[in-house]
């Protein structure tokens, strides 16, 4: 089981993080954005750039296209394997069966599919020889709407996402953890407790258990399985895990079309 486990831990040369948050904001948007960057410490990871999309940009989901491009451009040109972070927090709104994201005065909204997705999927220019994992963290209302479709491939593109579709509305009371914020707490209390890795499907199952109404949901929109990092100083050797009464595993099943 630990060779198994072992195999999809993925040991990085780069990585790069990117927060995008709405200007016209009235959630919780700018604590967790701070919330995200603490989570890039606790992993050990590099901080995040923070982009504050506003209404000057008169099409913001072309910003954040270019924004995400800049960033994978030049890793796709060196050596070594990537990770990419992109965290939102925000409103999210549903259209048609369609996420988008937009400031508290609805103006001119991004689109999920079209201005995040379509840069990494399966369909991009990225394959698997670039070695270019990405991880998404949506911290928005409707944010279950994030896939509609899987590829397999050695890479790995996954969503973490506030809710699912029995919840909907990601806006919280000031005394309610966000999903940004009920991550860097278990990262945290994990690592204390002497945990030497974490996978993010484990994780947000866990925070299943523990969300009384908001309950996330990770998927995986390329890849096989899901991501797995070491906490700073165990990069290598991973056999200890979070102590524990018992072991917990978590188990998934998708069916293909075809082999």
């Amino acid at each position: 089981l630990e060779a198994l486990v072992d195999r999809h831990y993925r040991r990085y040369d780069h990585s790069v993080a990117v927060s995008f948050y709405w200007e016209a904001d009235h959630t919780t948007a700018h604590k967790d954005v701070k919330n995200f960057q603490n989570i890039l410490t606790t992993l050990g990871l590099a901080l995040a750039e923070e982009i504050k999309l506003n209404q000057s940009q008169n099409v913001p989901g072309w910003d954040i296209q270019d924004k995400l491009k800049a960033l994978i451009k030049p890793k796709m040109d060196s050596n070594g394997s990537v990770l990419l972070l992109v965290h939102y927090t925000g409103h999210g709104f549903t259209k048609n069966d369609t996420l988008y994201f937009t400031d508290s005065q609805g103006h001119q909204p991004a689109r999920w599919e079209r201005d995040f997705v379509y840069i990494v999927d399966s369909g991009s220019p990225i394959d698997d020889s670039d070695r270019i994992d990405v991880l998404f963290i949506l911290d928005s209302c409707y944010s279950y709407l994030e896939s509609r479709r899987y590829t397999p491939a050695k890479r790995v593109v996954q969503v973490l996402a506030a809710v699912d579709e029995s919840t909907e509305s990601a806006l919280s009371a000031e005394n309610t953890a966000s999903l940004t914020e009920k991550l860097l707490n278990e990262l945290r209390a994990r690592k204390q407790a002497g945990a030497q890795s974490v996978d993010f499907a484990e994780l947000v199952s866990d925070l299943r258990e523990k969300s009384p109404q908001k309950k996330p949901v990770h998927e995986l929109l390329v890849g096989s399985h899901s991501l797995r990092l070491a906490f700073p100083g165990h990069e290598t050797g991973l056999t200890t895990f979070l102590p524990g009464p018992a072991t917990k595993v978590v188990f998934g099943l998708r069916l293909a079309n075809s082999l």
